[in-house]
């Protein structure tokens, strides 16, 4: 099949996300698979300096045909971030689902054509499903996004989305619960996130970090956003351990923590070094 993944994620950057493990094993069953991700836009030049906008841009550059464990790693540009495609925005038109290079150019492009099944998990490229005109569309959603970024935009995106799917997936049971209230009548599907068993279950060599980090080490490997909980990171460091933080660090985050002599902020690593961090410890947290 040709199968599209509309994503809040683009492949290569910092996070490894679900998306990214969907596509790579439809992939690997033989189907014809393209990931796309929020095009970059004129604004984002302001941002060069950030590591993950130059390479969204590369990916751009490269005319959206880089490929991924056999995966089109697509990012496209548009003219208008989201907060101004909004205002010429319909149910059936959004500025910011329509990329340069044309996404349905590079899919014929690969022989993608017409398009099986689009899976959306980012309610802002609501409309792509016009352009695509899939003979299924799936919309997936990995979390309450109207209350997370607080826009009523959003939510209605998500509605709409809703109301136009086949078939509705969440990744737990609160997102399956909004889901089911966006629209009642279309089915759902509860897939929680999982692992890539093989490349976690293999034996790793700790990480050079861990010579100067004794044990016993906690560690969380993810995101240090407004949803990370910090005070209980704080009240954790009380205890006779060694907390190793892996992901972008907010300045909130060095604030908080910086000055702790057992909490090792270390920053983004590799997806495929993390086993060796996580093996080599001896407490997983996920605060």
């Amino acid at each position: 099949m040709n199968i599209v993944f509309a994503s809040h994620t683009e492949i290569g950057g910092t996070f490894v996300v679900g998306s990214h493990h969907l596509s790579r094993e439809f992939a690997r069953r033989g189907h014809r698979v393209l990931h796309m991700s929020a095009p970059v836009t004129p604004a984002h030049l302001l941002k060069l300096h950030h590591g993950g906008v130059r390479q969204r841009f590369g990916l751009w550059a490269s005319g959206g045909r880089a490929e991924h464990e056999g995966v089109v790693n697509y990012v496209g540009f548009s003219a208008l971030p989201w907060q101004l495609a909004l205002r010429f925005a319909s149910e059936s038109h959004n500025l910011y689902a329509r990329t340069l290079p044309s996404i349905t150019g590079v899919l014929k492009a690969r022989n993608m054509w017409p398009v099986d099944a689009l899976i959306i998990d980012q309610p802002q490229l609501a409309g792509i499903e016009n352009l695509l005109v899939p003979k299924m569309l799936v919309y997936r959603a990995t979390d309450l996004y109207e209350e997370m970024t607080g826009s009523a935009a959003v939510g209605l995106a998500e509605k709409r989305l809703a109301r136009k799917a086949a078939l509705l997936v969440g990744t737990s049971e609160p997102v399956l619960s909004h889901l089911h209230q966006l629209s009642p009548a279309t089915p759902t599907l509860l897939i929680e996130n999982g692992v890539e068993f093989e490349l976690f279950n293999t034996p790793a060599a700790p990480p050079p970090e861990y010579a100067h980090i004794p044990g016993p080490r906690a560690v969380y490997a993810g995101a240090l956003d407004d949803r990370f909980d910090f005070e209980q990171m704080r009240a954790l460091a009380q205890l006779p351990l060694q907390i190793v933080l892996i992901g972008p660090a907010t300045p909130n985050a060095s604030e908080v923590l910086g000055s702790l002599p057992n909490v090792h902020l270390l920053g983004p690593r590799p997806y495929r070094s993390l086993p060796g961090y996580l093996q080599h410890a001896q407490i997983g947290l996920l605060p």
